[in-house]
């Protein structure tokens, strides 16, 4: 897990981008878009009106992507109970441990991803959702190889 401190720079806007709307979504939280252009990407609160949860990261032409504004979450996690972003599909195929359990067994059956989801994340997908990844990560792994 990418640690997030003021000041922290990187190369390009994707690996911070991914790793904090990761961190967001593993902690059990959300926000919504507040800003995102060719200068600056800025997440903010769901409950922004009662809760100050802020991520900015700075782009700048001739260096790194720099983060220069980071106020945790305070609010309850009440705010972000039904939060679609942790059933997002590529939330859910970014995960490595759902990877290594379709690569030791590409049978794996729907319900078992659901169970392992809902255990080591503390996430409830549906059933479609559990194929649909299931499907998914085997044409990743496995390519187009008959099963």
């Amino acid at each position: 897990m990418t640690e997030f401190i003021v000041g922290s720079k990187w190369p390009t806007l994707e690996e911070p981008k991914k790793a904090a709307e990761e961190y967001i979504i593993s902690r059990g939280e959300s926000w919504k878009y507040y800003k995102a252009d060719k200068r600056c990407w800025v997440r903010v609160c769901k409950n922004r009106t009662e809760y100050d949860f802020r991520i900015r990261f700075n782009i700048t032409n001739a260096g790194p992507v720099e983060l220069t504004i980071l106020i945790p979450h305070i609010c309850p996690r009440t705010t972000h109970a039904k939060s679609r972003l942790g059933h997002s599909f590529s939330f859910l195929s970014s995960n490595q441990q759902s990877h290594e359990v379709v690569e030791e067994d590409r049978h794996i059956k729907p319900k078992q991803l659901i169970i392992k989801e809902r255990l080591d994340r503390d996430n409830k997908i549906n059933y479609q959702q559990a194929y649909r990844l299931r499907e998914k990560l085997r044409t990743e792994i496995f390519g187009d190889e008959i099963l």
